[in-house]
């Protein structure tokens, strides 16, 4: 799994929910981390399992701020950049559109144009599995389709991911490849208007959450396995010093709804039912129903497979978030969970 042992790695977006179990991944993997980030939200899984205690350094610095994050860049001088800073949420596109755009397209551009000015070797960009143009004739979705995005979070990945496949070719210096992801669900979750954290504080309140879209499709999958993928594309680059544009999610043939996700953790987390089908949702939030990825590329030329199935995948964050309520750290939950993975 892990590429050359002691690569200087850079994370943009390493307090948010990927990057601070990525952070943690890598330190664990024996790798030099460094982080460039907006300012961490109060009770994160970045805050509570205390992150920085294993970075080299921890910057709060805007995306959109080309020169504050090209000197920073510039100061590290990784080998590697991860750039997984964005604003990832699709209600909140919805509400500040533009700022959605500001971040993803631009903030993507100027994280492009400091690895070059920084002679950085690898950069691996994280899109969305939302970038594709909705065509239920075309589920699953394969790295060559269409892109598009109807709603201002899925268009601006989707303008992100063509930028970046435009500008990387422009690059003298830097190796630049793409990973679109699918639903992702793991422990240390706390987003606004997810479908995990809103069920584990209708757990903790005592009530249930009002979810949108119960029959929607998902390509639901672990932390650790899409950062796992995450790894072993950059591991490609190092080795054939080649780009590439891949799917990471479960297996196409799995169609798993909203609503059997939330039965399932509410099973786990010792309740009946912890939701309750949205009575009035809100139409002007429209959301595409179906989402699957075709990630056979990446098995076949990667040997990549996700280690933890569904059943195992909210085992594992309802074990994080129960442990959590019993009292123990969290950064030992995290760290033993990568533990358990890495043995797998």
């Amino acid at each position: 799994m892990p590429y050359s042992r002691h690569m200087r790695t850079l994370i943009t977006g390493h307090t948010g929910f990927k990057g601070s179990w990525m952070a943690l991944l890598l330190a664990e993997l024996g790798h030099e981390v460094h982080g460039i980030s907006d300012m961490a939200l109060p009770n994160s899984h970045f805050q509570l399992t205390n992150v920085e205690r294993v970075m080299s350094s921890s910057k709060l610095i805007d995306v959109r701020d080309k020169y504050s994050l090209r000197n920073a860049i510039l100061k590290v001088k990784p080998d590697v950049v991860i750039h997984l800073a964005a604003q990832a949420f699709v209600l909140e596109g919805y509400r500040k559109p533009f700022d959605t755009f500001e971040i993803n397209v631009n903030g993507t551009i100027n994280v492009l144009e400091s690895c070059e000015a920084a002679k950085v070797n690898y950069l691996l960009v994280v899109t969305s599995d939302k970038v594709y143009k909705t065509n239920p004739s075309k589920i699953p979705f394969v790295e060559s389709d269409t892109r598009g995005g109807f709603d201002p979070y899925s268009s601006s990945k989707a303008a992100a991911d063509l930028i970046t496949q435009t500008l990387s070719r422009q690059l003298s210096h830097t190796r630049v490849s793409i990973a679109r992801a699918g639903n992702v669900i793991g422990g240390g979750d706390f987003g606004a208007n997810r479908l995990i954290p809103d069920l584990y504080r209708a757990h903790l309140n005592s009530e249930k959450a009002s979810i949108r879209n119960p029959n929607s499709i998902r390509p639901w999958q672990h932390v650790l396995d899409c950062l796992d993928a995450y790894i072993l594309i950059i591991k490609k680059m190092i080795e054939s010093n080649l780009n590439g544009i891949w799917n990471v999610g479960p297996d196409s043939n799995i169609l798993i709804t909203v609503k059997e996700i939330a039965d399932r953790f509410s099973r786990y987390m010792d309740n009946q039912s912890l939701w309750k089908e949205d009575d009035v949702p809100n139409l002007s939030f429209a959301e595409t129903e179906l989402l699957s990825l075709n990630s056979q590329k990446i098995r076949r030329e990667l040997s990549w497979e996700p280690k933890l199935d569904v059943d195992d995948s909210v085992k594992w964050t309802g074990e994080w978030y129960k442990g959590v309520l019993s009292g123990t750290d969290p950064a030992k939950l995290t760290s033993d969970q990568i533990s358990q993975y890495l043995l797998r």
